[in-house]
């Protein structure tokens, strides 16, 4: 299918097919979150929201290559398959070769130093992807550190973090985003925003337990929140703050079983946390599958429009990369079909859906296809979706 007819499909004139994307970073920097719901520190996204674009959003660089992809390597921006080791084993080579899926997320504890990061992304490189393949990682500090070893300072936990004075928090998070760079590994898959209140810590299985918190509530969390992005910002790392709303209240860690939130609302102060994030300029927020009773009971929060288009998109108006939990392995979504998964969450407003388990790749695929095949709206949500993908990559190319 042409670009231009691509284009006419998705609502965007016509006026796009001659433009390059010569320029792209400097525009990536200059865009911010969205004006569905203004707000004073930002100013308007190219690729705000769903609906069919202005002018000055129909001159984004991101809709125009998005449209340029096939429909497989449209659908492939979508998608981060995880892996478990620093060797692509047969099923993740070929979701990232047949399935054209654009990120991977290492997985396993590497203790190889930079050295055995850098082969693999270097092995990547050589795929012949047409969007280069992003590398991410869960890099937070404290249990959760995937990468250690020569070429990989130890990093503390959240809480140990917090401690230390803003400005020498966000040097060494520079530091810390540095040393991903330099590996290949562009996309952290950090900083913690969830607020775990005191008599909740221990208890708070996701979270608390594990020291990822950065505070009780949003003025505690605050100043390490915003040295984590900007520091890895200035490193050239992309950020991801999880879990929206929220995963502060809940006792069951999500990749075990299904977590239960009785008590946040959509006015709850912990939301602010992710507001401070965006001010930062997060690059990509990470929804939950938590089940929130008091803002969506029927839904988990990685299937929930009223989580991610009402709430998150509207309400706070952010419109860059909204990347879910583990929708693969994770024990809390089992009781979905692989490929179900993928499409409720993109259908509920996601753009890029976490796939730890490989073997699911092609499931997942094949849902998303065939419903953009059969559904002209997701079509164009679909250019939508892997233009801000594409924007968020180079964002840090």
């Amino acid at each position: 299918m042409s670009t231009r007819r691509v284009l006419l499909q998705a609502g965007l004139g016509t006026g796009l097919v001659g433009l390059g994307v010569a320029g792209c970073a400097k525009e990536a920097d200059l865009a911010r979150s969205g004006t569905d719901v203004p707000h004073p520190t930002r100013e308007p996204s190219e690729l705000e929201g769903e609906s069919v674009p202005t002018a000055q959003q129909a001159q984004s660089p991101w809709l125009v290559k998005a449209a340029e992809l096939s429909v497989e390597e449209r659908i492939g921006q979508l998608i981060m398959v995880g892996t478990v080791s620093t060797v692509l084993s047969d099923q993740v080579r070929a979701a990232l070769t047949e399935h054209k899926v654009g990120s991977l997320l290492l997985l396993g504890d590497s203790l190889g130093g930079r050295s055995d990061i850098s082969l693999l992304t270097s092995e990547l490189s050589s795929l012949g992807a047409a969007v280069p393949i992003m590398v991410a990682v869960d890099q937070e500090g404290g249990r959760i550190q995937r990468l250690s070893g020569d070429g990989f300072s130890t990093i503390p936990s959240a809480v140990e973090q917090a401690k230390l004075p803003a400005t020498e928090l966000q040097e060494k998070w520079k530091q810390w985003g540095g040393e991903l760079a330099r590996a290949g590994v562009r996309f952290n898959l950090a900083p913690v925003a969830d607020l775990v209140p005191a008599d909740m810590e221990a208890s708070n299985a996701p979270v608390g337990q594990l020291q990822r918190q950065y505070g009780r509530d949003v003025a505690e969390a605050a100043p390490a929140l915003l040295s984590a992005i900007k520091g890895m910002a200035a490193a050239k790392v992309a950020t991801s703050a999880k879990h929206f709303p929220g995963l502060g209240r809940v006792r069951t860690n999500t990749d075990f079983g299904e977590a239960v939130d009785e008590v946040t609302t959509k006015e709850d102060p912990g939301i602010e946390a992710f507001r401070v994030a965006m001010d930062a300029g997060v690059s990509s927020i990470m929804i939950s599958s938590a089940i929130y009773r008091r803002i969506d009971p029927k839904n988990q929060g990685t299937f929930s429009s009223t989580i991610i288009n009402e709430l998150l998109r509207g309400q706070l108006g952010f419109h860059k990369v909204v990347i879910s939990d583990d929708l693969g392995a994770a024990q809390s979504v089992q009781h979905i079909p692989a490929g179900e998964r993928a499409t409720r969450f993109l259908q509920a407003g996601g753009d890029l859906v976490i796939n730890a388990d490989p073997s699911l790749t092609e499931a997942m695929v094949g849902a998303v296809g065939k419903l953009e095949k059969s559904d002209p709206d997701f079509a164009q949500q679909v250019v939508r979706k892997a233009a801000r993908v594409l924007e968020l990559k180079a964002s840090v190319a």
